[in-house]
């Protein structure tokens, strides 16, 4: 246990003090910044309208539906961009540098630095989302949102947080390539994302399974105030697979 928070410690640290950290912070901050500005003249002008026409605005004025919901789907699709700039050289820059002959000598077992460095990328994304608190706050302070369906959608963010964190970190087990391991990572995550989409121009025993791989398909369901077992077995079985795929990945590296 000792070994892995050095190792989370390290990485964490190596991030911040990298030149990369204040392009994902900011890129993120700002990014979520200006979906949730969009999402607020979306949802007053939904507001405006519904009280001039006259109609019940029950349903325009529910803050969940109207706000949270697409701000916290947009923040999402935001970290499947930034999260593989995280991961990317958790492993490919110790093969690249050299280093990684000589960390391998250490008496620390293969299990203990990928579970490391899958804290330190997993850490760094839940700092991400956390930064995003203050749209929260402004947003419980314009009106009373539901306690329950909020509690959900960060839910759902941390459980994505932690299967692209774990994917970034297989895909940089693979190459000593960087930015080879950032297109992978990130090219495997959209394919996640929108795999739904292909559902109609898929034969029909085929279309379940690709709304079971989505992964914009699950987080709806946080997103919308739900909490489905399902989605919560698809997140953690997919983070426990691409951490098993990480493992054999470095002990396969070991034997060459």
């Amino acid at each position: 246990m000792r070994a892995l928070r050095a190792i989370a410690g390290r990485e964490t640290a190596a991030f911040f003090h990298s030149a990369m950290s204040p392009v994902v912070v900011t890129g993120f901050l700002a990014l979520t910044g200006f979906s949730f500005v969009n999402v607020l003249f979306d949802y007053a002008e939904l507001s405006r309208s519904a009280l001039a026409s006259g109609q019940q605005i029950g349903a325009a004025l529910n803050l969940s539906v109207g706000v949270f919901q697409p701000l916290v789907t947009n923040m999402a699709v935001f970290l499947t961009f930034m999260l593989p700039a995280v991961t990317m050289r958790l492993f490919s820059e110790e093969y690249r540098s050299g280093r990684y002959g000589l960390v391998m000598t250490y008496p620390v077992a293969d299990h203990v630095w990928i579970l490391g460095k899958f804290t330190a990328a997993l850490g760094v994304g839940l700092v991400l989302v956390a930064g995003t608190g203050v749209f929260f706050g402004v947003t419980g302070f314009l009106g009373h949102p539901e306690a329950g369906p909020l509690a959900a959608a960060c839910a759902g963010l941390v459980f994505a947080t932690a299967l692209m964190s774990a994917w970034g970190v297989f895909f940089s087990t693979l190459l000593p390539y960087q930015v080879v391991s950032y297109i992978l990572s990130f090219a495997f995550l959209m394919f996640l994302m929108s795999v739904a989409n292909l559902e109609p121009h898929l034969p029909a025993s085929l279309a379940p399974l690709a709304e079971r791989l989505s992964l914009s398909a699950h987080f709806l369901r946080f997103a919308r105030g739900l909490i489905d077992t399902r989605d919560v077995v698809f997140y953690l079985s997919f983070t426990v697979l691409c951490m098993f795929l990480a493992f054999r990945s470095l002990e396969s590296r070991r034997w060459r």
